[in-house]
């Protein structure tokens, strides 16, 4: 006769055997498609290193791939030391983790924004990137889009060249565009006699500097006997008498 005990305790062994199985089931799923996304974000790497003229087998190698990543884009490579880094000081202090978390994160999105601009593409791009990596690196690999070039967005830490030379482009327009208007200004404010002699000093300016170049021009020939500057129109030589004809 079977008791109450051991029916109870058959019916939780096969119950927990159940829960076993799920979670081991679970387990194992979560691992395949882990594994699928990985060999997807590995090809689509390997594809668009190839397109900008680097090695595809950088994709292969977890730390290294980030570097070429940062490389193609512009980024300075200093930051996947920084990264981990701050993973390592997060994993000894963990109360920092937060905080340094973030750096991971400010990393993750200037690297997948400037990568998305090196291959002429714009901010919604660099977002699939961040969030949807495998599946926009085989969109980036496999589609029509090229190679323009380093193409970094603003990075706090290290400005890159780019970013410098825009800023100094920037200041340099702002100053042209600030004297022509101080320019047209005075222009518009000048009475009209004012006017006329300014348009007559510009015009006696250029008939001087087109006189001059001309004389210049005139005067760039010389005497192959002495050296003596003479002009096209010269017979002799003013100087030694040779014909220069």
């Amino acid at each position: 006769m079977i008791s109450y005990t051991d029916t109870y305790a058959g019916y939780g062994y096969h119950l927990n055997g159940d829960i076993f199985s799920v979670l081991l089931g679970a387990l194992l799923g979560v691992v395949v498609i882990v594994l699928i996304l990985y060999i997807f974000t590995v090809i689509g790497q390997w594809k668009v290193f190839s397109k900008a003229n680097k090695p595809g087998w950088a994709s292969l190698i977890p730390i290294y791939n980030e570097v070429v990543a940062c490389e193609i884009s512009g980024i300075n490579p200093f930051w996947v030391l920084i990264v981990l880094l701050s993973s390592l000081v997060a994993w000894v202090i963990p109360i920092l983790g937060l905080l340094l978390s973030l750096v991971s994160l400010y990393f993750s999105v200037i690297l997948a924004m400037s990568l998305a601009r090196s291959f002429g593409k714009g901010t919604g791009f660099g977002l699939g990137l961040l969030f949807f990596s495998p599946i926009f690196y085989i969109i980036l690999g496999f589609g029509k889009s090229t190679y323009v070039g380093p193409s970094p967005v603003g990075d706090f830490l290290f400005p890159s060249k780019n970013q410098s030379s825009d800023e100094e482009l920037s200041i340099s327009s702002d100053v042209t565009t600030n004297s022509t208007s101080d320019s047209v200004e005075i222009l518009s404010n000048s009475s009209p006699v004012e006017s006329s002699n300014l348009d007559m000093n510009v015009g006696q300016t250029n008939v001087d500097d087109s006189v001059s170049h001309q004389s210049s021009q005139e005067s760039s020939h010389f005497c192959p006997s002495c050296g003596n500057p003479v002009t096209e129109h010269d017979r002799f030589c003013s100087n030694c008498g040779k014909d220069l004809f």
